[in-house]
């Protein structure tokens, strides 16, 4: 399948005051985002509701301490299964189709997709962004991701720390 996600890194850039998404394809494709405090805010309900879509079937019948019991487990799984150790792979061939500039993003949207999974579409305020198909384990996965980097920041969110951050917020 063309264009599936290789490598995700997620940082604080201190100086910027914003967090920089970068994904790379296994097409040799590489988009670069900024996450504003504000816009992480938006982010943090649209994969919040992602989790709770993707488990509505699955939970709907036992009682809320399952529930989360059940998705503590499946975070923990999926945390384990992924590679966060890995430096973020810096190549000189990938194809930049928005540019070299980092696009400043400023609107969210979660729809489904047509294999059964949901799409978090990421998009500024004018021209493309970008929509990633996220089953529950990247969904998890992806959580991690910006929860590493939240603490790495000053921002101060109300988020739940889950584990420790890891040295390189790097998804392989």
């Amino acid at each position: 399948m063309p264009n599936q996600i290789h490598q995700m890194q997620l940082r604080f850039v201190a100086t910027e005051d914003r967090l920089l998404f970068r994904i790379s394809t296994t097409e040799h494709l590489e988009f670069q985002f900024w996450f504003t405090r504000r816009y992480v805010k938006f982010l943090w309900q649209a994969l919040q509701h992602m989790l709770a879509q993707s488990y509505a079937d699955i939970t709907q019948s036992y009682s809320p301490q399952v529930q989360d019991a059940l998705r503590s487990f499946q975070h923990e799984q999926a945390i384990h299964e992924t590679d966060f150790s890995s430096d973020y792979e810096e190549a000189a061939d990938r194809v930049k189709p928005l540019g070299d500039t980092p696009i400043l993003l400023s609107q969210i949207q979660v729809k489904p997709s047509d294999d059964h999974t949901q799409l978090l579409c990421l998009h500024p305020e004018n021209g493309h962004g970008l929509e990633i198909a996220m089953g529950t384990p990247l969904q998890h996965s992806f959580i991690q991701l910006l929860v590493d980097a939240l603490n790495k920041s000053d921002w101060d969110l109300p988020y739940l720390k889950r584990n420790e951050p890891s040295e390189k917020p790097t998804l392989n």
